[in-house]
């Protein structure tokens, strides 16, 4: 019985070949353009309500369109795509470890000088079965972020109150331009 264990992992370890050059950049280019459309989108309606109807109309745009975006992107693409963070206001935003750890190598490859805006992480996770491509963008806190991530204690009243209302464990806020408010994940299963 043994045996027969070993031959069939050693088989199927065989029969998953490694990742080729192009298929790693054809499964990163899927990745940055949907997260780049993820973000778009996002930006835009976020921009527009702030402009129409001021930053609470924009909480309400992340509680509940963000989710929609996601989900309508995923559906369209048969990627999983998710936004984590270190700090969630969502509590769909937690990071699983794997997404956990590339968060805190953000933080520190930040504190070490990057850019922000350039922080990306892929790995191709191999399973006995399949495999799967991670992709993960760091979202820096922005001007525009800050009326509703910013200090806790500088945030409006009318913001300090719906955000208690739509996220009562919430813990995004205290951030300053320039730091990882989170990431953008993406994940795509390989045969």
């Amino acid at each position: 019985m043994q045996t027969s264990l070993r031959i069939l992992c050693l088989f199927a370890l065989c029969c998953v070949s490694p990742l080729k050059a192009s298929e790693h950049s054809e499964h990163l280019q899927a990745s940055q353009a949907v997260v780049q459309a993820f973000a778009q989108q996002l930006m835009t309606q976020l921009q527009t309500a702030v402009q129409s109807q001021g930053p609470v109309q924009a909480i309400e745009i992340c509680h509940t369109q963000a989710p929609k975006i996601a989900q309508a992107l995923s559906e369209e693409t048969g990627l999983l795509v998710t936004r984590v963070s270190l700090k969630p206001r969502n509590p769909d935003s937690v990071p699983r470890p794997w997404q956990q750890a590339v968060l805190k190598d953000f933080e520190a490859r930040l504190a070490a000088g990057e850019n922000p805006q350039d922080l990306e992480y892929t790995k191709l996770r191999r399973h006995l079965w399949r495999s799967e491509f991670r992709y993960m963008k760091a979202i820096p806190t922005i001007g525009l972020c800050l009326n509703c991530h910013g200090s806790a204690a500088d945030l409006a009243p009318e913001i300090s109150e719906i955000l208690a209302t739509l996220y009562p464990a919430d813990q995004a806020v205290d951030y300053t331009e320039g730091q990882i408010r989170g990431a953008f994940s993406v994940v795509q299963r390989i045969r």
